[in-house]
């Protein structure tokens, strides 16, 4: 059950880690467009 467990817990870290990583991506794709 551990390996289950452990499992699931890494697919809810990459979840938040993607939608960060969207977040940032939208944040720093909205600066540079601006920039120009």
């Amino acid at each position: 059950t551990w390996g289950v467990e452990n499992y699931e817990i890494d697919l809810e870290a990459n979840a938040v880690m993607m939608s960060a990583c969207l977040k940032l991506f939208e944040y720093t794709g909205n600066i540079t467009y601006y920039d120009r």
